[in-house]
This record gives C-alpha cells, sequence and structure tokens, in this order.
C-alpha cells in the first residue's frame, strides 16, 4: 500500500474529497448476513468493491478521523461510502437498494493513508487513536444522507475536529436546502409579554432580534435557555402556537409541580412577570408539521396543555384559502383546564367544516370520563392525518387504536408532554447496574432511585451532557452505547443501534459503556472525586 492506496487499485469517482481521502474502502463482515438477508440470497466478498474485509469495530463505534493499524499500515477513517444509484445495478438489487444502503448505516469506511506498507489476509485490525469529541461514522453518514437530522446529531457531527472541511461543507448544503432552522445559531431574544391565562398556565411572548431569520412551521417547538433563581439556566422546550411574521414567537406554559427541573422552570413563568427578560432562544425544530400540501380531511386528539401545537394547525390552516374537513378532540380535566376553549368555539363557529368536541374528564360533569379512543380513531378518514398530543397515557391509547386497525404508520403523527418517568411505565430495567464512561475513566453503580441515566451522571459525575428539553423531543442528549441494554418509558421511541437517549433512558442490563455527547462539558475541579462519594 502506497500513499494513495493499494498499489495497482483505482477509485472511479473520488468526488469532491479527492483521491486520498478514498484511498481505501474497509467494509465489515458483518455486514454480508444483514444485506444477505435483505436480499435473500448470498453474496460473495468483494460484492461493495471494498479493499479490505474485516472483523471488528464497524460504523456505530468507529469515529472520523480514528487511526486503524493494519499490518503495517495506518490508515485514518475519512468518510461512509455514500453510494452513487448504480450500486443496486452492480449488486443485481432492485433500484431501490442505494437508498437501503444508506439508511442502514452499514456503508463501509474510506480512510487515507497516514503510513504505507504491507497488508495480508489474517492481519489483525486495532484502533490506534481516537478522539471522542468526533463523531461517529454511522452519524456521519446519517447527516450526510438523511432528510431528518436532528439539531443534536448535526452539531455532534459538524463540531468534530477530524471533520473534512468538504464533508463540513456538504452537510452545510443539504441541511440548508432540506432543514435550513437546524443551521441557525441560538440568539438572544426577549420576552415582551407575559399573561396567565389560567390558574395554571402562563403564555410567553418573545422577540428576536430584527436579523433573526429561524422561519418555523406550525406544530413545532421552540428550546429556551431560562435564567432561574439564583443565577442558574435551564433549557426546556415549548410548543409554538404562534409566530413571525404574524405576531412574536408565542408559547404556552404549564405550571407542573411534580416534573424536576421542568417544575422549577414552569412554576418560575408562572410565579413571576417575565415581560423585558433576556433569554437564549434555539431554532424551532420538532416534525409535529402539517404536510406541505394539507389534504382534505384532518383529525386532532389534543389533552390537557397539548393542544398548543394543534392550535398552531388551526391557526394556519384557518388562514388558508382552502380549508379542509377537521374533526377535532379536546380533553381536558373541567372547563377551567380548557384554556383555549372559547377561540376553538369561535373558531368552529365561522369554519363550517370544523367538527369541534370538549371532553371533560372530572367526576361530577356530564361528559366525565375517558374518551372512548378507539371510536375516534374508527371514525377517522382511512388514510387522513391522525395528530394526537398529550400524556404518555393518551398517546399510548390512541397508537395501540391506531394499530389494532391496520392504519398505516405514516398517517399517525404525536408527541408526548409529560417528562419521562412522571407518567408512563419503564420496563424491564435491573435493580442494579454498573454505569462506565470509558473515555473519562470513570464507573460507577445505578440504582432504580438514581432516576435516567442523565440524572446520574449529572449527580454523579462532573459532566453535564447537553439536554435542552428532557423529554424525548430534541434529543440533543444523544450518547453512544458501546456495551449494555437501556430501557424507555412508554410512549418514548428508541433511537436507532449504538445509541442512548441519555434524558429517558434507564440500564436494562447489568453492565453499561456510554460515550457522551461531544459537547458535553465538565465542571472545573481541582480535585478527584469518587463519583461513589458525589451526592
Amino acid at each position: 500500500m502506497g500513499p494513495h492506496g493499494i498499489i495497482g487499485d483505482e477509485i472511479a469517482d473520488p468526488r469532491s474529497l479527492g483521491r486520498d481521502n478514498h484511498a481505501i474502502y474497509l467494509f465489515n463482515l458483518d455486514h454480508y448476513a444483514h444485506f444477505e438477508a435483505l436480499l435473500t440470497r448470498p453474496l460473495r466478498p468483494g460484492t461493495f468493491a471494498e479493499n479490505v474485509l474485516y472483523e471488528g469495530p464497524d460504523e456505530f463505534a468507529l469515529r472520523i478521523g480514528d487511526e486503524i493499524g493494519i499490518g503495517s499500515v495506518r490508515l485514518v477513517l475519512t468518510t461512509p461510502r455514500i453510494p452513487c444509484h448504480k450500486l443496486w445495478h452492480f449488486v443485481q438489487a432492485e433500484q431501490g437498494f442505494s437508498a437501503q444502503f444508506s439508511r442502514s448505516n452499514r456503508t463501509g469506511v474510506y480512510a487515507r493513508v497516514l503510513e504505507g506498507g504491507d497488508i495480508r489476509a489474517g492481519d489483525s485490525i486495532a484502533v490506534v487513536r481516537s478522539d471522542p469529541r468526533n463523531a461517529t461514522i454511522a452519524e456521519l453518514n446519517a447527516a450526510m444522507t438523511r432528510f431528518d437530522c436532528d439539531a443534536g446529531l448535526l452539531t455532534s457531527v459538524l463540531s468534530s475536529p477530524d471533520l473534512l472541511p468538504g464533508a463540513a461543507d456538504a452537510i452545510r448544503r443539504r441541511v440548508a436546502g432540506n432543514q435550513p432552522e437546524l443551521l441557525a445559531e441560538p440568539v438572544r431574544a426577549r420576552v415582551v409579554g407575559w399573561r396567565r391565562l389560567s390558574h395554571d398556565v402562563t403564555e410567553l411572548r418573545i422577540t428576536a432580534p430584527p436579523t433573526t431569520d429561524f422561519g418555523w412551521k406550525p406544530g413545532q417547538f421552540l428550546t429556551l435557555a431560562l435564567p432561574v433563581g439564583t443565577g442558574a439556566t435551564l433549557f426546556r422546550c415549548y410548543s409554538l402556537t404562534a409566530g413571525p411574521p404574524d405576531a412574536p414567537f408565542t408559547v404556552a406554559v404549564r405550571r407542573n409541580g411534580a416534573a424536576g427541573h421542568a417544575a422549577s422552570v414552569s412554576q418560575h413563568l408562572f410565579d413571576a412577570d417575565m415581560t423585558g427578560t433576556a433569554v437564549t432562544l434555539y431554532p424551532p425544530s420538532g416534525g409535529f408539521c402539517l404536510p406541505d400540501i394539507p389534504g382534505d380531511a384532518v383529525t386532532y386528539i389534543a389533552g390537557g396543555i397539548g393542544i398548543t401545537p394543534i392550535l398552531a394547525h388551526l391557526r394556519h390552516l384557518a388562514a388558508g384559502a382552502a380549508r379542509p374537513s377537521v374533526r377535532l378532540v379536546y380533553i381536558a380535566r373541567d372547563r377551567a383546564a380548557a384554556v383555549f376553549h372559547d377561540e376553538l368555539r369561535a373558531l368552529a363557529e365561522g369554519w363550517d367544516t370544523l367538527d369541534y368536541q370538549l371532553h371533560l374528564t372530572r367526576p361530577g360533569v356530564a361528559t366525565a370520563g375517558r374518551p372512548d379512543v378507539d371510536t375516534i380513531v374508527a371514525e377517522a378518514p382511512e388514510e387522513a392525518p391522525l395528530y394526537v398530543c398529550g400524556p404518555p397515557g393518551l398517546v399510548h391509547a390512541v397508537r395501540a387504536a391506531h394499530e389494532r386497525r391496520g392504519r398505516s404508520n405514516a398517517a399517525l403523527f404525536y408527541e408526548l408532554f409529560e417528562a419521562p418517568g412522571a407518567g408512563g411505565e419503564i420496563a424491564e430495567t435491573v435493580p442494579c447496574a454498573t454505569v462506565r464512561l470509558p473515555d473519562a475513566d470513570i464507573s460507577g453503580t445505578w440504582r432504580p432511585r438514581d432516576g435516567t441515566l442523565l440524572d446520574w451522571i449529572v449527580a454523579r459525575t462532573p459532566f453535564r451532557p447537553p439536554a435542552a428539553c428532557r423529554a424525548g423531543l430534541c434529543r440533543t442528549c444523544m450518547a453512544v452505547l458501546s456495551h449494555g441494554a437501556v430501557a424507555y418509558p412508554d410512549g418514548i421511541a428508541a433511537p436507532g443501534h449504538g445509541r442512548v437517549l441519555l434524558c429517558c433512558a434507564r440500564p436494562a442490563s447489568a453492565d453499561l459503556a456510554i460515550t457522551l455527547p461531544a459537547t458535553t462539558q465538565r465542571l472545573q475541579t481541582s480535585e478527584t472525586r469518587d463519583v461513589e462519594e458525589i451526592q
């Protein structure tokens, strides 16, 4: 192997990252079993034109910039393989195979040659150097190929020290065309309006600088960094009920007395007039959005404060030229808790095809008791979108009813409005687990009273992973799970293979190994602390 790869080998298309950065193509042997199952036939080694077929760590563990030793050769990992559309032809598959290949994250890895030498069959392969600040190859592949990257993943990839400039430019161009809000930086904003809507709900109106170009879609949430108490800053995500250009960014916050840090934020926003307060505003995000071209019918089910993103949908649809047929079931404890009932009733009076129903659950009123979710789902048009937002119990019931009727998951959209752990059963946890952070040389014992893995890390180590919402929505706390298993509350969708949502997960095996996100902060301390002694 010379400085440009295996002597005599050629590469047809080095693309914008150059020949040297594609000098060697490594492919994991275990991937063949996956693609053989997908294609339902055996595949010969070399089918994917790899230079080296190996056994060892794959794209979910290998990182950008990892230095790899094979025989007397030293390589530096650069990028995943981004297949051209002709891949399906070369492996004799259907035309959609190239997309399946990318989505699997089993893409193989390109590398450049750091030191030439000889490679022979049977040589050992080892990671000689790895920087935990770099994203994994699988994360880089997702950022380069997917249309639904989350802000945390994008930040992790773009902040990787060894990311090639050409790859970073390609990611930014791709995201700018599909998810431009993810490239926006947080800005300093100001609360320009504060009012109590009810005995436990407050509304905030927030104005960003005139140069801010976030853009937003009805149904998205806003992440705020809020000063609370004696100089502390806490993060929280709130669904937008309105936004520019028609109004300032507007959110409604329900006071919650039993949700940890979330409670301290909501209580603070309820108790104090926030008008004039400076806050840090992160770009709107989330996929609980209307399609670009709304269909003829849509069904909404809202529980409590879960009405907020749905209210944004309805305001948007009401302002359109062609209003679809809409059914809304708004579930609240009592009339006082149905904060937006008057506005919704007024909308329905002027909207012939809006069927609005208020369902009150507290005993002593005519419509008390749980709503008949099965009937609501059954009466929804078969192919029309169904949106549900509210507590985990409601979302789970709607999802179950939807599944029982054999309906397409593509037509169901849901958001959870409760911190994981506060509601919903967490199955398959263990009574005790050893949690290891190998990159920090830290390990300690987790017990159920410690709460989520994020709670354990914050309480028992000097590390502070990014965790903007603590509700499984923004996924800024996504970490690498290199060993062990975790369990999530009912209603939380688990991330892909080898990843863990720290804010939601609890150990489901006796031993875990976790690599924290690249943007994790470490508290400054002059002494070594035993994690078992940190309270």
